[in-house]
């Protein structure tokens, strides 16, 4: 039985099992695991709650009325970027920079090789793109280090881009231009123009999630994953909020 006070609780949604973690004002410490629910993740959720509330004599409704703070992690965008089964992602990027999310540093010829694999160079190989080239537009515009405009965004291309990509059943859009981080005019323009045609899909913009300087590689791959991912964990991470109000 918990102390009278608010309640903490923790849980992560796993592949196989959703395990939950609750502390209470005393500091003691209980867990609950209940199978997780492809597809429904927040039924997995609930019923962890519900087991952890029969162990310490409360009702699920009541546990929840008392929950003070409320974290969860899961695998399951970690599992839908090791899959490929995650959103259809568009990108949309600079001019002359299409191919750019295709490069990689030197561990990409080597990963996931044993060290007596390493000199076997038929074992190397490029690793399949986040985003295939034909799910890739680039639009002319141009920023430099400094963030000043050398080129303006041609907005007609932008409103071609993302007509072609809903054509080709993009769910998502990430949007990775040069220097960006510098100067986000040029993006948050362009995602405007995709909320103005798109207003149903997710997108996301590179100098709002990467917003340091590093090479325009690693930075297109990051956004590029973090969309990929974005559709197969938000639509249920948008339903569990809704389902644990539902529940207390």
């Amino acid at each position: 039985m918990t102390s009278v006070g608010p309640l903490y609780l923790g849980v992560d949604i796993g592949g196989t099992f959703t395990d939950l973690v609750m502390v209470d004002s005393a500091g003691r410490i209980s867990t609950s695991k209940a199978l997780t629910t492809p597809g429904e993740l927040e039924t997995g959720v609930l019923n962890a709650i519900a087991l952890a509330a029969e162990a310490n004599g409360l009702a699920p409704d009541e546990l929840l009325g008392r929950v003070a703070v409320f974290g969860h992690g899961t695998t399951q965008a970690t599992n839908a970027l090791i899959e490929r089964d995650g959103a259809r992602t568009g990108l949309i990027t600079t001019r002359g920079f299409g191919d750019t999310i295709g490069l990689q540093r030197l561990l990409g010829f080597t990963a996931g090789l044993s060290v007596d694999q390493l000199g076997w160079y038929s074992k190397r190989r490029y690793p399949d793109p986040i985003v295939p080239r034909e799910l890739r537009r680039e639009v002319p515009e141009r920023v430099d280090h400094a963030g000043r405009i050398l080129l303006p965004l041609d907005e007609d291309s932008v409103r071609r881009a993302v007509e072609e990509l809903s054509a080709a059943a993009v769910e998502t859009f990430a949007v990775a231009l040069l220097w960006s981080f510098r100067n986000p005019a040029h993006e948050q323009r362009i995602g405007a123009i995709i909320r103005e045609l798109r207003p149903d899909a997710n997108h996301d913009l590179l100098g709002d999630q990467a917003g340091e300087h590093r090479e325009l590689h690693d930075r297109t791959h990051h956004r590029a994953r973090i969309d990929d991912r974005a559709i197969a964990g938000t639509r249920q991470l948008h339903r569990r909020p809704q389902a644990l109000k539902n529940g207390g």
